[in-house]
C-alpha cells in the first residue's frame, strides 16, 4: 500500500510518522491538491465515517482532514480505486493509529 501511494505522491515520511509534508513534488499546486471532485468527496467522507463508526477509531480533526484530502486525491486520480475504498481506508486508518 504504501508503494501505491508513493506512487500518487505521497511522502511515505508523512504516512509512518507525521514528519514533513503530506504530498511529494514540485509540480503540485499549492497546497498539494488539484481540484475538488464534490461526489468523490461526499464518498471518501461517507466511508471513513463508516470505517470509523465500524471499528471503534478516532481521529483528531486535522488528520482526518489530511487523510480525507489524501484519499479523495488517489480517487480522483483512478475513480476504480472506489470500489476498494473501504479495505484501503480501514488499512491506512488501522496503520495511522
Amino acid at each position: 500500500m504504501l508503494e501505491e501511494l508513493a506512487r500518487l505522491g505521497v511522502n511515505s515520511n508523512w504516512v509512518l510518522l507525521e514528519e514533513g509534508d503530506m504530498m511529494r513534488g514540485k509540480d503540485l499546486p499549492p497546497g498539494g491538491q488539484g481540484a475538488i471532485d464534490r461526489e468523490i468527496m461526499e464518498t471518501t467522507i461517507r466511508i471513513i465515517e463508516e470505517v470509523f463508526e465500524e471499528h471503534d477509531l478516532e481521529l483528531p480533526p486535522a488528520k482526518k482532514a489530511k487523510l480525507i484530502m489524501l484519499l479523495h486525491d488517489m480517487f480522483v486520480q483512478d475513480e476504480q480505486k472506489l470500489n476498494g475504498a473501504k479495505r484501503t481506508i480501514v488499512e491506512l486508518v488501522k496503520l495511522a493509529s
